[in-house]
């Protein structure tokens, strides 16, 4: 599930509008971000774009208020860079505003038949803002979850690991076996990531190679736990 970012110039993921866990739609579990921003991490790349403010809920009376509320969300998850659904060019004139060319029950349309449009600029500034500073630097993650070594999907992101005190990326055998070094006590990659230990949840199944891996890692200084909530 992270291997093929490797080999994207922009990884990019999606999130919708209204975000909530209240239902399946919008929750965290629908549109995952989390392997999309830890395949960035782990593989150097600065800039984790995502498809922002989907939604099937229209009712164009959203405002920026709300929507800053969940692309700050996301900004701290790990996103950089917002591309809106949808953007629409829509030439046509004594149309019924606001309208969408793209249909009215998808997407949050950002028009300039919307009645905030000649407000968007200080929105947009706000948000290329947020990205540059973000992709200025690296991001501050804790631990490195490790997916194990047999064929299997990501965990549950519904699930607040860690009592949400700490921050982690998933870690996939080839950055393991590949990428992965220890300096000063910390789990260091090539590109200035680095974190604080590599959590091997119980039951993860480990291929004897990656078991030698983790113990050369150890040696040098990692910290493994296994299993530690």
């Amino acid at each position: 599930i992270l291997r093929y970012w490797k080999y994207s110039d922009e990884p990019m993921c999606e999130f919708w509008s209204p975000h909530a866990n209240r239902g399946f739609v919008g929750s965290h579990d629908f549109k995952p971000v989390l392997p999309c921003v830890s395949a960035a991490h782990i593989y150097g790349k600065r800039r984790v774009s995502a498809e922002a403010l989907t939604s099937f809920e229209l009712t164009f009376d959203e405002n920026f208020r709300d929507w800053k509320r969940i692309v700050d969300l996301h900004l701290a998850r790990g996103v950089t860079h917002i591309v809106f659904h949808t953007f629409t060019h829509n030439p046509v004139l004594g149309g019924r505003p606001p309208s969408s060319s793209f249909g009215n029950g998808i997407g949050s349309p950002f028009l300039r038949l919307q009645t905030w449009w000649p407000y968007l600029k200080r929105f947009t500034e706000y948000l290329e803002r947020c990205g540059r500073e973000l992709e200025r630097g690296r991001a501050a993650v804790d631990i490195l979850m490790y997916l194990g070594d047999d064929v299997n999907h990501k965990p549950s992101e519904s699930r607040l690991l860690f009592g949400g005190r700490y921050k982690y990326d998933y870690l996939n055998r080839d950055v393991l076996m590949t990428r992965l070094d220890v300096a000063g006590g910390r789990i260091v990659l090539p590109d200035g990531m680095n974190y604080r230990v590599i959590w091997i949840p119980g039951g993860t199944f480990l291929l004897p190679a990656t078991e030698a891996k983790l113990s050369e890692l150890a040696g040098k200084g990692a910290a493994l736990p296994y299993d530690v909530m």
